[in-house]
């Protein structure tokens, strides 16, 4: 029921965005709110040398569990052993959900110190940190029953490699030969930090707004800047104009936390409209996924991998085509384009544990030759000179596919164990990127979420505010109507004109916009209340855009079952009503007895359908407030008890008529 559950929600969720994005659509971004970039490195050309060159690995939502299957850190491990030291990047960023943090049920959620004490050992065993600098952020399950970020129960502070800064969020500086790039850590993660399952969306204080802005400027001579969180800004509650502010100085945003939404959508990259790539990587967890992203002269590139256990597999060789670099991600405001239409080599990155045999290019379907191994200058900054440098290059002119339209260029390669893959991407030497994303991959990181759940739940409360007080309004006219003569329109007037019904539907249409939910212990020590506008807990409110989700699903489930019933039988009882009376002065009995029936059978369906909606509730406040939250939080459910005694009060209401 779970996966229906997300499916539905997913579904309308989809629905609504499209709407929205429709509405809101802007392809690109605007020029004129983001000048160009000004070019502090050398202008080196892009040459056959192994220079203006570093990349950085990018792994998200981990998920290491005590109880759910080991291979997910057996695999980290192999991870941290094997590919690190094969493709040794400048930089390792591990965006959120570095534990679990669930109970074995599944269904309530704390912080357990054995998760992370198998987080931290594995960075020391694997010494990882002796080739790599690592840079580690929190993510949702990071923060499950986190009273504080000084709490004992966070974790993160005492195991996390960058637990022991001041702030959640952080600013690193990678210091080259050739420059200086920027890394942004933006910890969304709220505070407290709730239980599951209340936790799924980000949220940013306004306090945090001036350090971030503090970090920006510190960026502005900066190469480049990059930006990586865990949650999606598609996901995030923020009081300020949060992508405008990454925008003014990223390239792009680096996150994770939507886990491929179940394998349908496993490369969500889009095109802010203010002015940076946003790109999810697929989880850890159950996918094995890693990117790789190569600066290579300030042009970036970037490539997804699935970890394969095995060394021979179609993991390797691992290959990233710097420059020319993909077309889809050219962002001429935010990185020297230019370059690619003066550079004299073509410039392939490729990995494997084994010895490269061949990098075979061709562009557009002509063989241009194989590359070989790049020019290792004296003063190149190399990970590691006692390793074959990963870099291939091939002599090439483009000025011959300088044409302002896209061209494509393929890239074979093969180690010496046999293992062979292929890389094709299409490439823009002059001209006008195409930015041609998927629509609804790029739309579950373009739209606004929170809005959109927002958006759904009050359209759905609009509905049904209408569907009871428009027939009140205008009664007199309706029953004038010839639509009056149907038996759910004859049932919807009934339902609205007669006070018994109208006013108590009214006022739970109210309460479920402006009262609690449910009240309970959300966070270890913190009584907290829910409303359909978020979580009061510790003092403040925290907009936690889920609960909105919850009571949409109340009122589809209202629309879809009880409305439905009611409004059905209200009409044909006022027809049956109205047959009886004239079979009265028949004197054919069978006619009669054929009524009686009828209206009872109408009442033993309505009854039915309110024992369905009964059946509904329990299940759904057993899931999702009971298993979390405890006992206590179900019996301060007044939004979930409510809408039952409701249900069956208007039942009984309904027989009386």
């Amino acid at each position: 029921m779970k996966r229906n559950f997300c499916l539905v929600c997913v579904f309308a969720l989809v629905a609504l965005s499209i709407f929205v994005r429709l509405n809101t659509y802007q392809h690109g971004f605007d020029s004129r709110s983001h000048p160009p970039r000004v070019a502090v490195c050398c202008e080196t050309p892009i040459s056959d040398a192994f220079t203006g060159l570093f990349w950085f690995v990018q792994l998200s939502d981990i998920h290491i569990s005590v109880y759910d299957e080991t291979s997910r850190i057996e695999d980290l491990e192999a991870f941290l052993r094997r590919n690190v030291k094969v493709i040794r990047p400048y930089l390792l960023l591990l965006s959120g959900d570095l534990v679990d943090a669930k109970s074995k049920d599944k269904h309530s959620s704390t912080q357990l110190s054995t998760e992370w004490k198998i987080y931290s050992t594995i960075l020391r065993e694997t010494n990882v940190l002796n080739f790599t600098r690592l840079l580690d952020i929190r993510g949702n399950h990071d923060a499950f029953n986190v009273p504080s970020g000084n709490a004992e129960a966070n974790y993160f502070r005492t195991h996390g490699v960058q637990g022991h800064r001041l702030s959640n969020s952080y600013a690193f500086n990678l210091g080259l030969p050739f420059g200086k790039y920027s890394f942004i850590a933006l910890d969304a993660c709220p505070d407290p930090g709730l239980m599951r399952p209340l936790n799924f969306f980000g949220h940013i204080a306004p306090e945090t707004e001036e350090d971030i802005r503090e970090y920006v400027k510190a960026t502005r001579t900066s190469n480049l800047t990059f930006w990586f969180g865990h949650y999606p800004t598609s996901t995030i509650v923020s009081p300020f104009a949060l992508r405008s502010i990454i925008g003014s100085s990223a390239y792009a945003y680096f996150c994770g936390h939507l886990h491929t939404l179940l394998g349908w959508v496993p490369k969500m990259y889009g095109l802010q409209p203010q002015g940076f790539l946003e790109l999810e990587l697929g989880d850890w967890r159950d996918n094995r996924y890693y990117r790789i992203v190569a600066v290579d002269h300030d042009l970036v590139s970037f490539i997804d991998v699935r970890f394969s256990p095995s060394i021979s597999s179609a993991e390797w060789p691992v290959i990233l085509v710097t420059n020319p670099k993909h077309a889809n991600f050219l962002l001429p405001l935010k990185e020297p384009f230019y370059r690619i239409e003066q550079s004299d080599h073509i410039r392939i990155l490729v990995w494997s544990p084994y010895s490269v045999k061949y990098v075979s290019v061709s562009i557009d379907g002509v063989k241009l030759g194989n590359a070989t191994r790049a020019r290792i200058l004296p003063n190149a900054t190399v990970p590691d000179l006692s390793l074959p440098n990963p870099l291939f290059v091939l002599p090439w002119n483009p000025a011959i596919w300088s044409t302002g339209s896209v061209h494509t260029i393929q890239v074979v390669a093969q180690d010496v164990n046999g293992n062979r893959r292929e890389v094709t991407q299409p490439f823009l030497v002059s001209g006008t990127p195409p930015w041609n994303f998927p629509f609804i991959p790029s739309l579950f990181v373009t739209s606004d979420h929170t809005f959109n759940i927002r958006t759904l739940f009050y359209v759905l409360w609009s509905y049904l505010f209408g569907l009871i007080v428009i027939p009140r309004l205008f009664s007199r006219y309706l029953h004038r109507h010839a639509w009056s003569r149907s038996r759910l329109f004859a049932g919807l007037l009934r339902l609205a004109s007669t006070d018994t019904f109208a006013y108590p539907l009214l006022i739970y249409l109210f309460y479920v916009a402006t009262g609690p939910i449910f009240m309970g212990y959300l966070v270890d020590g913190h009584f907290a209340v829910v409303f359909s506008f978020g979580v009061y807990v510790g003092g403040s409110l925290i907009a936690e855009s889920l609960t909105y989700v919850y009571e949409s699903i109340q009122l589809l489930v209202f629309c879809m079952i009880v409305l439905p019933a009611f409004i059905w039988h209200l009409g044909l009882s006022t027809r049956l009503s109205a047959s009886s009376a004239t079979e009265k002065e028949s004197p054919h009995i069978s006619a009669q007895k054929t009524v009686f029936i009828m209206m009872h059978s109408l009442s033993c369906l309505l009854f039915s359908m309110c024992i369905l909606y009964t059946i509904i509730q329990i299940r759904l406040t057993l899931s999702y407030i009971g298993f979390p939250y405890g006992a206590l939080a179900v019996l301060l459910s007044p939004g979930r008890i409510g809408p039952v005694l409701l249900v069956w009060y208007l039942a009984y209401q309904t027989t009386r008529l």
